[in-house]
């Protein structure tokens, strides 16, 4: 039994890592756009968009159909929009002692912002987003 619930909470942490647009698309914390020309019936297609990072969800309007979801990230976005406009909780990277810097991720549905700072006056933090 303890084998089991250790494989099952291998597969879970692993899955917390795994591509997920949907779950990306959800913590967007930005307005929903309907990207639906005018007078279309059957299909619902609507789009968040931050900092270079487009996340699309497309439903086709059949009773007991999920929508599906995708995103995409431009390499000349804005990281640190992207790192704002995401409504998931800040984890601290920082190593136990560490002083002079300070790093900290959001992350959720295989997309990861970093912030980091050097702790100094007038420091500017920098900002970095992958997604996976």
């Amino acid at each position: 039994m303890n084998k089991v619930f250790f494989i099952g909470l291998l597969f879970t942490g692993f899955n917390a890592f795994a591509y997920n647009a949907g779950d990306i698309y959800k913590a967007l914390n930005v307005d929903e756009v309907d990207l639906n020309p005018p007078g279309l019936a059957g299909a619902s297609t609507t789009e968040k968009a931050v900092g270079g990072l487009s996340c699309v969800r497309t439903l086709v309007v059949v009773p007991g159909v999920q929508p599906t979801y995708d995103c995409a990230m431009s390499k000349s976005g804005a990281a640190e929009d992207i790192y704002n406009a995401l409504n998931v909780d800040e984890v601290d990277l920082n190593p136990p002692g560490l002083a002079g810097a300070s790093t900290t991720e959001k992350a959720v549905g295989g997309l990861s912002c970093v912030r980091t700072r050097v702790i100094v006056p007038g420091a500017v933090p920098s900002f970095d987003c992958t997604l996976n």
